[in-house]
């Protein structure tokens, strides 16, 4: 997706009830933002943020794992160049961001993290464990609906929870 400006647009009602993000062309906005898709809503804005922040790299460091890709926000680490534009992949580590802001970054990985051990203690495969986690059933689950964020409602990984 190109660069997209971003403005604050309101109705004329006074009340702010109708304020909401915009999108625009740079050509159209007072200051240049370079933000993908932005729509904020008044009464909770995580409901409809898609993502301001994503920057994505390609890490050699991942060469010689398993791991295709990992989200530790606001950055996407991926193995490949290619996989730049893997759309799969990207938008599962998308899944993961949003994930991540829902529960303010730290609660997330701290959530992860506890929740691969439970099933690592109880399954006793790491591979298991891993698929079992909450956040991987859901990415996982959705990561080929390229529309999935724009639909998903607020801590939608709570349904992937199992014990």
């Amino acid at each position: 997706m190109g660069s997209v400006g971003i403005r604050f647009c309101s109705s004329s009602r006074v009340s702010g009830e109708n304020f909401r993000w915009k999108l625009c062309s740079p050509a159209h906005c007072n200051k240049s933002l370079r933000f993908p898709s932005v729509h904020l809503s008044p009464l909770f804005p995580l409901k409809t943020f898609i993502f301001v922040i994503m920057i994505i790299v390609c890490q050699k460091l991942l060469k010689n794992t398993k791991i295709n890709g990992i989200t530790l926000f606001p950055f996407i680490f991926i193995k490949n160049t290619e996989d730049k534009h893997n759309s799969i992949l990207i938008n599962h580590e998308k899944i993961h961001l949003r994930q991540q802001l829902e529960l303010l970054i730290i609660f997330f990985y701290i959530l992860y993290i506890a929740e691969y051990y439970y099933h690592l203690f109880k399954l006793k495969n790491a591979q298991q464990a891993y698929m079992a986690i909450s956040f991987e059933r859901e990415a996982y689950a959705n990561e080929s609906n390229l529309n999935y964020l724009e639909s998903r409602s607020l801590f939608t990984f709570f349904k992937y929870f199992k014990a």
